[in-house]
């Protein structure tokens, strides 16, 4: 089943980034130009999360309030969503669309079918910076993603396309190289402080994790088990794997020094 509607213009900067290219073999009317198109009504089981979201919460008042609007109007614009494997798609624009719509009760919904991947970091991106509400560190990872799939080759190339200058860029991709445990904390506490982010930025940089914890005013970042140092004999050969070392704080990297000299004096 397939309807016409008709799409938001988008800024003049992002349009040329997201219009599809007429030599491709992507349907013109798929694009996000001022056109007409067509969508398409896809069960919500068969509906995932994009691979590269870069936001990381979402309020569920909204979500709720959203969810009471569909139920009377229904969804008024499409998600837009690029097949993955098992006949699977990935929401590029409209999770919260979707989330509302599970909500709500509804089974399927309607979508914009894509197949470009650069496209669709393309769409995510202008989705997500017409967001006031989006958090440095979720437009930071918006900015890697961008950079790191070959959307954009250089933050020059990023800044001047989305009408930013460089150091903003640079700034925000730094926010992305945060430890994900100390990002989730940041996001879920709502620091939006520059200054305090440029402190943490700094003190993560030295490698001071110790700083970074007391500046975000907890003692340790919850964190999954996992193996800091691994030593295997393989047919008479040593295997050493030490990445888990990596992750502990400047604190937790004495405490593991002495253990490790008392031990060496027991070989």
């Amino acid at each position: 089943m397939t309807r016409n509607i008709t799409y938001k213009p988008i800024s003049k900067d992002l349009e040329k980034m997201v219009k599809p290219n007429p030599d491709s073999s992507i349907r013109p009317s798929l694009g996000l130009e001022e056109t007409v198109g067509e969508f398409f009504y896809i069960s919500i089981e068969d509906l995932l999360p994009f691979h590269n979201q870069a936001r990381q919460l979402f309020d569920e008042d909204e979500i709720n309030s959203l969810a009471e609007s569909i139920k009377i109007h229904g969804i008024r614009q499409p998600l837009t969503v690029m097949r993955v494997e098992n006949n699977k798609y990935e929401v590029i624009s409209g999770e919260r669309r979707l989330r509302a719509a599970k909500n709500s009760g509804l089974q399927k919904v309607p979508c914009i079918i894509i197949s470009d991947v650069k496209q669709a970091d393309a769409i995510a991106l202008v989705e997500n910076i017409h967001r006031k509400d989006l958090h440095p560190i979720e437009l930071g990872i918006t900015y890697k993603n961008l950079l790191e799939v070959g959307v954009f080759s250089t933050q020059s190339e990023l800044s001047k396309k989305i009408s930013v200058t460089k150091s903003h860029v640079s700034e925000h991709l730094k926010y992305a190289d945060l430890d994900q445990e100390i990002q989730r904390h940041i996001v879920e506490n709502k620091i939006f402080a520059r200054d305090k982010l440029r402190e943490i930025i700094n003190a993560h940089s030295k490698g001071d994790k110790d700083k970074v914890r007391k500046l975000l005013g907890i003692d340790k970042v919850s964190r999954k088990n996992f193996s800091i140092l691994r030593i295997v004999s393989n047919q008479g050969k040593m295997q050493f794997q030490e990445k888990g070392i990596q992750q502990l704080s400047n604190s937790e990297k004495q405490e593991l020094k002495k253990y490790l000299s008392k031990l060496m004096q027991k070989i």
